[in-house]
This record gives C-alpha cells, sequence and structure tokens, in this order.
C-alpha cells in the first residue's frame, strides 16, 4: 500500500482509496451517463419552516423595538424559543 498525492488538495492519499479523505476528491472516473452527484435532503422542511418562522419573529421584535421604542420582549421570547426549538429538533431527526 503505497501513498500518493491528492490532485486537489495536495494531501497524502493510499494509492488504494477511492477518495481524498481530506478534500473529498474523488479518484474514480466519472460515469459517462450517470446521474453525477446526488444531494439528499437531511433536515425535514417542516424544522426549516418553524426556524424561518422563529427568524421573523426576532426581526419583527428588533424592528419594532427600533421604530417605536416598546418594548417587545414576548415577541422576541416567542421567535428565539421557536428557533432554538427547530434547530434542536432538526439536529435530533435529521438523517
Amino acid at each position: 500500500m503505497a501513498l500518493s498525492f491528492c490532485p486537489e488538495c495536495g494531501g497524502k492519499v493510499s494509492d488504494t482509496a477511492a477518495a481524498c479523505p481530506h478534500c473529498a476528491y474523488s479518484f474514480q472516473p466519472a460515469q459517462a451517463g450517470g446521474a453525477g452527484v446526488t444531494t439528499i435532503q437531511q433536515t425535514g422542511q417542516v424544522w426549516k419552516l418553524i426556524q424561518m418562522i422563529g427568524v421573523l419573529f426576532i426581526v419583527g421584535a428588533l424592528i419594532s423595538l427600533a421604530f417605536d421604542g416598546a418594548p417587545s420582549g414576548i415577541i422576541l421570547i416567542i421567535g428565539l424559543v421557536l428557533w432554538v426549538y427547530a434547530k434542536i429538533q432538526a439536529w435530533w431527526n435529521h438523517g
């Protein structure tokens, strides 16, 4: 088992490796007419939606605070709770 250098990153790679462990450069020739790269969505759309709603609450609270000067703490807290909850759930349930 000899070591060679990756043409992409220059890292040391085994000559039997299918891809570079440092940069994931593939040493296998591309398949003609193959499917190419497949992207897999690992985080559910529901959690992404809840994250976006949380961010909108946070932004709304900050805009309200900037223009009105009125404390909009409950909106900010709701936004933070939604955002953190969705981040935890996305981490917990991905894959």
